[in-house]
């Protein structure tokens, strides 16, 4: 009886269940999503971190940078707080 065969096998599964690294990878979700983004202008004195209530992602806003790019679904509840305004 001959071992080889049997690392021969074992090969052949651990590459048939590894992943390829090959594969590309999904982009990160915000270019997925670049459809649904609204952007805002912050109208504040000072520098904000916001964490979108929706989505859990982090927004830094200062008078340097007042203008990005959001997921709509947070622009609402950032609105609300009047320190931001929609632009086109």
């Amino acid at each position: 009886m001959s071992c080889c065969g049997r690392r021969r096998t074992l090969v052949r599964e651990e590459t048939e269940t590894t992943p390829s690294i090959d594969r590309p990878t999904p982009g990160p979700a915000e270019n997925r999503e670049i459809a649904h983004a609204v952007r805002l202008r912050y109208i504040g004195g000072a520098s904000v971190l916001i964490s979108g209530p929706a989505t859990r992602k982090t927004y830094k806003f200062s008078p340097m940078q007042p203008s990005q790019l959001v997921d709509a679904r947070d622009a609402m509840s950032m609105l609300r707080t009047r320190l931001f305004v929609r632009t086109p």
